[in-house]
């Protein structure tokens, strides 16, 4: 009896420091009864003086819970400044250089970062998930992954989808070399128009694109293929990183921007419309592709600190990177500030 209250009265000890800590950085706290991990505190005071972020986006679906961030960020004193990015590997690179304070990027771009030399990034949260199918033309019917023998497939060559995709095909125990891999050059638009060309039998290939060839009628998704679930890699479609020296300089500036983040992804994650419509205004895709997307992308994070070292030990062995950064991978995923704005 005397151990179980000992252990009560640390737990109240721990809750009652972290909420003078919430309240010292200007964050509002309400009691944590009844509460849940993905329950966000009442909304943050603003800060004294504005601070700029600076925002590395990449225009995919899962991330256009950044098309309503500013506006919730209004009062804030927090200005952003979204500079739009076609693919991970630029916004990491905005990101690593310090063009950027934040950027959206793929959850083995750590690693790559690492493996450069590069150590002023780290992961402050996950973004979201959803089935990942091989895009075939029409006429084209793949029943299994054996099938892809002999077919042409447009790749996005080192890519967080072919990454997935890669792994994938360890898991189910099929060759790379058993089909003729396009190396396809350029964004998403090349794919879609090489499947649309019959180019190439099927496409691996991220949102909007994914989905553009089933709305303009030339291909459909081939639902058997799912490679969102290898065991190496998961699910996480994205992360959002920042620099240390935003996470020290600009840390209430990013929890702020985190916060207003978390609470656009809540809406949007429980109202499907809200979601679609604002997947067409941040992607510029019509509106029958966004609701298509709306209705796949489960918004929120399932990026664990385990699986983020499984990817990057698969990296390592698949020689995608020159070194084995595993060891550093956990100085570098800091979900302190994510904590920080839960109740």
């Amino acid at each position: 009896m005397r151990a179980y209250k000992s252990g009560m009265q640390r737990q109240g000890a721990r809750k009652g420091f972290r909420a003078a800590w919430l309240l010292a950085a200007g964050l509002a706290v309400i009691a944590p009864s009844n509460a849940n991990a993905d329950e966000l505190i009442d909304r943050p005071t603003p800060l004294s003086s504005k601070v700029k972020l600076t925002i590395a986006a990449v225009k995919q679906g899962h991330i256009a819970v950044m098309q309503n961030v500013p506006a919730m960020l209004e009062g804030l004193n927090v200005e952003l400044e979204i500079a739009s990015f076609v693919r991970f590997a630029d916004a990491r690179t905005a990101l690593t250089t310090g063009s950027a304070d934040v950027a959206t990027m793929g959850p083995g771009d750590l690693a790559i970062a690492l493996s450069q030399g590069v150590e002023n990034v780290s992961i402050v949260a996950g973004i979201g998930s959803s089935n990942r199918y091989v895009v075939e033309r029409d006429g084209v019917d793949l029943r299994n992954w054996a099938d892809l023998k002999g077919k042409k497939l447009g790749i996005p060559n080192g890519s967080a989808t072919w990454m997935q995709f890669a792994a994938k095909l360890e898991d189910v125990g099929q060759p790379y070399g058993s089909f003729d891999a396009v190396n396809i050059q350029g964004g998403g638009p090349n794919f879609v128009q090489a499947l649309k060309n019959r180019e190439v039998d099927a496409i691996i290939i991220w949102e909007p694109f994914e989905s553009q060839p089933k709305v303009d009628g030339f291909g459909h998704f081939a639902e058997v293929l799912d490679y969102s679930n290898s065991k190496e890699i998961g699910s996480e479609l994205g992360v959002i990183a920042a620099t240390e020296q935003a996470m020290g300089e600009k840390r209430e500036a990013l929890r702020r921007f985190l916060w207003a983040y978390m609470a656009c992804e809540k809406e949007l994650r429980d109202n499907q419309v809200k979601f679609a419509k604002a997947i067409s205004e941040f992607t510029g895709i019509d509106a029958t592709s966004a609701d298509r997307m709306s209705q796949r992308i489960k918004l929120g994070g399932v990026l664990t600190l385990d699986q983020l070292k499984a990817q990057s030990a698969w990296m390592f062995k698949s020689g995608i990177i020159p070194n084995d950064v595993v060891d550093r991978i956990s100085a570098h995923y800091d979900t302190s500030l994510l904590a920080s704005i839960r109740k």
